[in-house]
């Protein structure tokens, strides 16, 4: 029955996380700790009773479980990889994280996906502990559809500063005070990829121009995916090759789905990649560059692209 089958999966999830606790506690746990909230139960929801479905007495233990989890990987020194995704953070939860973040000094990456406060009917925007930020061992960091507010920001730039952040992945993240962050990309000299990709947010769309600009004088990053930003003004295009003729650290560019035209590429060609001598890998697909009426455009500049010659070795156009 479907009784049994969660009864049985419910089980079966408590007896690994016991051995997580109890592996974390012991210093032998070196896979990555994921954990993931889907499912959890909402604080604005009764205290589950022992008359309750398997199902829903589940959502409560695991919620205890990740609790447990987060204090002992605080004393932990064998793991270096967290993912937490999908959770709602109480106040209890949150306190847990924040102090594991605080006390650990092995974790070298942290991934946090999807996470709100609990205690509203519709997802809240989940402030990160300041922990994340403060750190000093954390290398990577990769967040998704978080809200980071001007005293985060300056946080996170702080943290770029620093000089021990080098992988820095921001998913529908919105900054609602990014100056400070634009700056540290101006003067880190550790972070050595960056990847930034609006899907569902219009976040970035009034701070490009200063984006591109710390960029362009970035001296440390060799990976730079730019995704979903909408760079599809002539000042986007002048701007992008300008970066392209000036930063001479990006091997491996991305500009995915910006709703680049054709019109932009001879820009990006004549004024950018034709200057440039380190880049060699560059994304251009899920851009409208095939458009009939600006097609011949777009052709020309490919063409006097690859009879002049540059550093690239892989041109993505689809």
């Amino acid at each position: 029955s479907k009784s049994s089958n969660n009864s049985g999966g419910n089980a079966r999830d408590m007896n690994f996380l016991e051995q997580a606790v109890e592996s974390l506690q012991q210093n032998t746990w070196t896979s990555p700790l994921y954990v993931d909230g889907a499912g959890w139960q909402s604080q604005e929801q009764a205290p589950v009773t022992p008359s309750q479905a398997d199902g829903d007495m589940a959502t409560t233990v695991q919620q205890e479980a990740a609790l447990k989890l987060f204090q002992a990987l605080g004393s932990n020194t064998s793991t270096t990889n967290l993912i937490l995704q999908n959770a709602q953070m109480n106040p209890e939860l949150h306190q847990a994280l924040a102090q594991a973040l605080d006390q650990n000094t092995t974790l070298a990456s942290v991934t946090l996906r999807n996470l709100t406060a609990s205690g509203e009917q519709e997802a809240a925007a989940y402030q990160l502990p300041a922990s994340v930020f403060d750190s000093e061992h954390i290398a990577t960091l990769n967040l998704t559809k978080a809200t980071l507010t001007e005293a985060t920001c300056d946080s996170l730039s702080a943290m770029m500063v620093r000089q021990h952040l080098t992988t820095l992945t921001l998913n529908d993240v919105q900054m609602t005070h990014p100056q400070a962050f634009f700056q540290a990309l101006a003067e880190t000299t550790s972070l050595t990829t960056l990847k930034i990709t609006n899907k569902g947010t219009t976040t970035w769309s009034p701070h490009t121009s200063s984006l591109l600009q710390a960029l362009t004088v970035n001296t440390s990053i060799t990976t730079l995916h730019l995704e979903g930003l909408e760079l599809n003004t002539d000042e986007h295009a002048t701007l992008l090759a300008n970066l392209l003729q000036h930063n001479q650290t990006v091997t491996q560019l991305s500009l995915r789905q910006n709703a680049l035209t054709a019109l932009a590429l001879p820009i990006l060609v004549q004024q950018g990649l034709l200057h440039n001598s380190t880049l060699q890998t560059l994304f251009l697909s899920r851009n409208p560059l095939g458009e009939a009426t600006d097609s011949s455009v777009a052709t020309k500049a490919l063409s006097q692209l690859l009879q002049q010659g540059t550093t690239l070795q892989t041109l993505c156009l689809v």
